[in-house]
């Protein structure tokens, strides 16, 4: 979709800043962990709340997102050595939490799934704990231009992560739970904000 394209196209350019390489790389995976992690939510509410045995639909989605989320994780444990020394403290400390929580939800929070139990807090938390370290490594860099063009990464990424928690209150509609237009609401208005945030750092190419 158009977010995944300009986050793409946005961070092949911003990768090329020489100085801020190792940076770029840990920041695009504290954003993927992001999108992966909401998107692997999204999949277990489906699987959670499903008839058992489980449609193949429902199997195969949840495999996919968790291959997605496992991949992400990957990319985020190479890039913390080289993250080191170029990251405040508290944002460093807000990364090794993220990477720390995400094994705990490979292994603890998945268990929960595989029993049908409802884990739908735990990814949206750890979701949303990915990207604001995500914006939090955008604030340490001193570049204020390379600041800006990664903070609307962020938007775009908060946008994507609004997406995910839409279609999960459609979701639990559709399969029976009880309908919630206020977070639906939310959750709409939620995207388009975001978008219009990025908009204002967009390029004249990304924004047409």
């Amino acid at each position: 979709g158009f977010a995944g394209l300009t986050i793409d196209g946005r961070i092949n350019a911003l990768s090329t800043e020489q100085q801020y390489g190792h940076v770029v790389t840990g920041f695009e995976a504290l954003t993927r962990v992001g999108r992966a992690v909401a998107d692997e939510g999204v999949a277990s509410q489906w699987y959670v709340q499903s008839a058992s045995p489980n449609p193949e639909a429902a199997k195969s989605l949840i495999l996919d997102t968790r291959n997605a989320t496992d991949a992400a994780a990957t990319a985020l444990t190479q890039s913390l050595g080289a993250l080191n020394g170029h990251l405040t403290p508290a944002t460093a400390t807000q990364v090794r939490d993220v990477a720390n929580r995400l094994q705990g939800l490979q292994i603890t929070t998945r268990a929960v799934v595989n029993l049908h139990s409802d884990a739908s807090g735990a990814f949206n938390d750890l979701a949303t704990n990915a990207r604001d370290a995500a914006a939090a490594v955008a604030r340490d860099v001193n570049d204020s231009s390379l600041s800006t063009s990664l903070l609307g990464i962020v938007d775009l990424r908060h946008a994507q992560l609004a997406n995910a928690t839409e279609a999960s209150v459609v979701m639990r509609w559709l399969l029976g739970g009880p309908g919630d237009l206020a977070a639906w609401d939310a959750a709409v208005h939620d995207q388009q904000n975001n978008l219009n945030a990025f908009l204002t750092t967009g390029t004249t190419a990304e924004v047409h």
